[in-house]
């Protein structure tokens, strides 16, 4: 889930179940409550942070612009990537422990994209990412997507 850090930094994850649907004002409205700042007035954050394997930009290759998580990923500038992190997209897509075999069910274009890049040979990236929140208020933050 979402947790805040200390040094006023906002840590932000993606919530594990359910469909989210991005708000065409911030992304942040699908990771915490739309009233953060009423719970926690004397709060203020400047930024932003997700390490995800979410935002491995490879899955750009795969999925529809449209996607819900390829538009989660306009939000962020991102990290160069660094070690691959198979496992994490594998875990959150198909559940701990689950090894890929040619018999696992393929339901979704995600799963199908998992899938078909560790099949070719690809690996795929944790990445981090941050995005500039406005101190005055958790709606406004940046204006737009980054890419």
């Amino acid at each position: 889930g979402s947790g805040v850090a200390l040094s006023h930094e906002l840590h932000v994850a993606w919530p594990p179940a359910g469909t989210r649907q991005p708000t065409p004002h911030h992304p942040l409205a699908l990771l915490c409550p739309a009233d953060f700042p009423r719970y926690f007035p004397e709060e203020s954050y400047a930024i932003a942070t997700c390490h995800s394997w979410m935002l491995d930009d490879q899955l750009q290759h795969y999925l529809p612009p449209t996607s819900n998580l390829l538009q989660f990923q306009q939000w962020f500038h991102l990290a160069p990537p660094t070690t691959p992190d198979d496992a994490a997209i594998i875990n959150y897509v198909f559940g701990r422990g689950t090894a890929l075999t040619n018999t696992t069910p393929l339901r979704t274009s995600l799963e199908r994209a998992v899938a078909t890049h560790l099949q070719t040979g690809g690996h795929w990236y944790s990445r981090d990412g941050w995005l500039l929140l406005n101190e005055s208020s958790m709606g406004n933050a940046d204006p737009g997507p980054k890419h």
